[in-house]
């Protein structure tokens, strides 16, 4: 089950059931994990509890693959910047200084740069809706001890968010 909150606002529970042929025995398990969405920014407008809505789906459905990795992660804090924002923190951790789509830190928090991201869905032709939805499930593919620094390892991660972008839009 994942509680899903937008600010301080809860407005859906969720439950999240796997099928005993896709996941097998880890469907005993009971797992648990809240879905925070702040959005700090202002610029881009979009639809934010749906895609709170299903960025709750896509978190239970990569921490159900991946039970193991989200054992400590009781929250998910996804904030919502503006592209000033995430290339300050950028720079402070990562020491680049441009604005990027999506910054994961394995204590759960996963930050987005609104305005990188609608820029990135207009150049790919995707909606921003599913952009977003991308970027909250690369940070929780990343929260779940995937990487995408080799060329490998980056198509691995990408047929991944496909698949979990599948299961949560229909």
């Amino acid at each position: 089950m994942a509680s899903v909150f937008v600010g301080k606002k809860v407005f859906r529970d969720t439950t999240f059931r796997c099928s005993e042929k896709t996941f097998s025995a880890k469907c005993a398990m009971i797992f648990l994990v809240k879905i925070f969405l702040h959005n700090r920014q202002r610029r881009v407008k979009a639809p934010w509890t749906r895609i709170a809505e299903r960025g709750a789906r896509a978190a239970e459905y990569v921490a159900a693959k991946h039970l193991e990795a989200f054992a400590n992660i009781g929250e998910i804090e996804v904030s919502v910047l503006n592209d000033a924002e995430i290339s300050r923190i950028h720079a402070d951790f990562l020491g680049d200084p441009t604005p990027t789509d999506v910054i994961t830190f394995h204590h759960g928090e996963i930050l987005l740069g609104a305005e990188t991201i609608a820029s990135n869905a207009a150049h790919y032709g995707e909606t921003l809706e599913r952009e977003l939805l991308r970027c909250i499930i690369h940070g929780c593919l990343h929260l779940a001890g995937f990487l995408d620094a080799s060329p490998e390892d980056f198509q691995r991660m990408k047929t991944e968010e496909e698949v979990t972008l599948r299961v949560i839009m229909n």
